[in-house]
């Protein structure tokens, strides 16, 4: 078993038991993703490498944050670069509930670890937030253009 597949075992492990002290069965869960519980009984296992989408949509049915799953593996923080990457396609996708758990959990970064770049991705979903409301109140079908504003 490498590395990541350890990981993957670790996280799907945690959800699972998250999912179960919620006293939440794994077809409700299921039905509430549409997704069959096949699926959720491998993430359990670690038998499949879960795409991010299906990671963040979990996490948020969970009510977990990535700090909560980091903090119950033997992974390492999310490097800025990372982050990065899930704040863009965040903002891309007009996912405006994964940019407000992304900036938390940034948020909770900072913090604790006090990381500046933490607060430069936080404050940079927070501005994704703010344009994403702006733009779907005055033009709800215009896709946002997202620029990464990178530190010199």
């Amino acid at each position: 078993m490498t590395g990541i597949d350890a990981e993957l075992k670790a996280i799907g492990e945690y959800l699972d038991s998250v999912r179960q002290a919620k006293h939440i069965s794994r077809a409700q869960l299921a039905r509430h993703l549409g997704w069959s519980e096949k699926t959720l009984q491998r993430i359990a296992l670690g038998d499949v490498d879960m795409k991010l989408s299906q990671f963040l949509s979990i996490m948020s049915y969970l009510n977990v944050t990535l700090h909560d799953v980091v903090s119950h593996s033997s992974m390492p923080l999310p490097s800025a670069a990372v982050m990065e990457t899930l704040c863009l396609r965040a903002g891309a996708q007009h996912d405006d509930v994964a940019l407000a758990q992304l900036q938390h959990q940034l948020e909770a970064y900072f913090n604790q670890y006090h990381l500046p770049w933490a607060h430069h991705y936080a404050l940079f979903c927070q501005l994704m937030l703010a344009e994403l409301a702006h733009d779907d109140a005055k033009h709800p079908h215009r896709p946002v253009v997202v620029l990464a504003v990178r530190r010199l």
